[in-house]
């Protein structure tokens, strides 16, 4: 799965789930973080 993929599966979940639930955001946000990271580094 590339990480492109696993950005569209994240945000299809964020889209599917208000996230009411404050730890669930930041997890998510920690997430996101990772793979824009990981992405710049694959593009380099």
């Amino acid at each position: 799965m590339s990480l492109q993929q696993i950005q569209q599966h994240i945000n299809q979940i964020k889209t599917s789930y208000q996230m009411p639930n404050k730890e669930f955001q930041n997890t998510f946000k920690l997430f996101e973080s990772c793979f824009t990271l990981l992405d710049k580094n694959n593009q380099e």
